[in-house]
């Protein structure tokens, strides 16, 4: 039953935008110099990033996560919200760094210590087939879900943290 509201809204983003985003493998394809510069210049410096933080987490939360992403990283998407339910703003952040393999992001999951310090919960290298924003990260209702790719079928997988335990509440592949 799934697959059957899968493919209407495939369809519909198909029909509705005319024209589809990407091959499916991803591979072979070949990009214009501007659709290279604009996904290049899509992705975020630590700095602006941080810079967007700003207001939402305090400066030594914002110097934490400076402190812990490598000097290298420039960020591709990250989430905030709280998947601990402690009522603090914990983060979700995809990366790049000269050392990472192609069609791969770092994946890091940062857990906000009563408004201190970050802890790192989880932290992972997985595959993007399409485009790097096929990594991502929605928190709400205290709990993190994340999207990513893996051997070219979507992954699904909810997180929750509490007492400095993860759990996997949810993990799901579809075709």
């Amino acid at each position: 039953m799934k697959k059957i509201y899968y493919i209407g809204i495939l369809l519909f983003l198909f029909i509705g935008t005319g024209k589809i985003w990407s091959q499916p493998s991803g591979e072979g394809e070949t990009s214009s110099a501007e659709e290279i510069e604009m996904r290049e210049s899509s992705d975020a410096s630590v700095e602006q990033v941080l810079g967007m933080f700003d207001g939402l987490i305090n400066e030594t939360l914002i110097d934490n996560i400076s402190e812990i992403l490598p000097d290298d990283a420039v960020v591709v998407n990250y989430g905030a919200g709280d998947f601990s339910g402690d009522e603090f703003t914990d983060v979700t952040i995809s990366y790049k760094t000269k050392d990472t393999p192609n069609h791969k992001l770092n994946v890091i999951f940062l857990v906000n210590e009563d408004n201190k310090k970050f802890n790192i919960m989880k932290q992972s290298v997985v595959e993007w087939v399409d485009i790097p924003y096929d990594v991502a990260f929605s928190i709400d209702e205290g709990t993190c879900v994340f999207t990513f790719r893996q051997d070219k079928k979507w992954r699904f997988q909810r997180y929750f943290f509490y007492n400095n335990t993860e759990y996997l509440l949810q993990d799901e592949t579809i075709d």
